[in-house]
């Protein structure tokens, strides 16, 4: 991650994984004043091959071997240095395979454009933002290669985190997520980061979900490259999904991260905790931008 690209602030990143289950790789642009003015530009290539799971508890409903390929373009613009605003068009490309004799649905590619509004009023803390984030996203199929409705995505994110005592920080999160005239292999697949700790990643794939976390970041060292922290943790959620039994789950445990400097994000995390609903006792760790269990 490049937060000064070609010495001129702009944000470039690169990044991959290998795992048993899952590769990826992500390019990643963002000019945010471009042509030194308050319009903004992005762009992302990204791929993967990944196994995905629905699970009920530690059981596999279904899965297929899914290999995605996105493109996103946008341009937004700062209406204030708080609020800014941007249409992106995306084009997706989905093939898949078989996975543990489970039916492989069809492979197809889509068209979405996307409309997101930011709100951000925090400042960098060696570990945290503080003060209050938040974003709402509706993303729009509007052609695809299937005989599939087009669905609807309708996402809403809120973050607070504030400085409550010494150097310790109190991390609020909330998530919505609705997703309409969505077929099986269409549902959104979560898991595994905040607010949804203690589930396989991709493991849980819902139509509608309101999920909470809150966390409690205690700075233990500083040094040169980053602030490594210990913190509780405690997530809750509410979903709608067509492979559970139950309707909610909760998680707590405990966390230990590298916070990279002037990265407001954990280059290095584990986290111990347990699930009343799917993983129960677990253990993630994650690099950068990945995560895996």
């Amino acid at each position: 991650m490049e937060r000064n690209f070609l010495g001129k602030g702009k944000l470039a990143v690169i990044g991959g994984s290998l795992g048993s289950e899952s590769n990826n790789y992500m390019l990643f642009y963002k000019d945010k004043d471009l042509f030194y003015t308050n319009w903004i530009f992005e762009i992302l290539s990204s791929k993967s091959d990944t196994d995905q799971k629905a699970y009920n508890e530690n059981n596999v409903r279904y899965g297929f071997k899914e290999n995605e390929m996105v493109l996103k373009s946008g341009l937004g613009y700062r209406f204030l240095p708080e609020i800014e605003a941007s249409l992106s068009l995306i084009y997706q490309n989905l093939k898949y395979g078989a996975l543990d004799n489970f039916l492989v649905p069809a492979s197809y590619h889509s068209y979405f454009y996307e409309i997101e509004f930011k709100y951000q009023n925090s400042n960098y803390k060696f570990y945290f933002n503080e003060g209050i984030e938040g974003s709402f996203v509706y993303a729009k199929q509007f052609a695809r290669s299937d005989n599939n409705n087009n669905i609807t995505k309708d996402i809403f994110n809120l973050k607070y985190q504030k400085n409550i005592w010494l150097k310790h920080a109190l991390q609020l999160g909330m998530n919505v997520l609705v997703i309409s005239d969505t077929s099986s292999k269409d549902l959104e697949k979560v898991g595994s980061m905040p607010t949804f700790r203690g589930i396989p990643a991709g493991g849980l794939w819902v139509e509608q979900t309101l999920s909470f976390s809150c966390d409690y970041q205690v700075p233990i060292s500083f040094s040169s490259y980053g602030t490594w922290t210990i913190a509780p943790f405690a997530d809750y959620g509410i979903y709608e999904s067509p492979y559970t039994q139950r309707r909610n789950f909760n998680s707590y445990g405990l966390g230990g991260y590298l916070y990279l400097k002037e990265i407001a994000m954990p280059g290095i995390g584990i986290i111990w905790g347990t699930n009343n609903h799917f993983e129960e006792n677990f253990v993630s760790f994650s690099v950068g931008l990945g995560r895996g269990h």
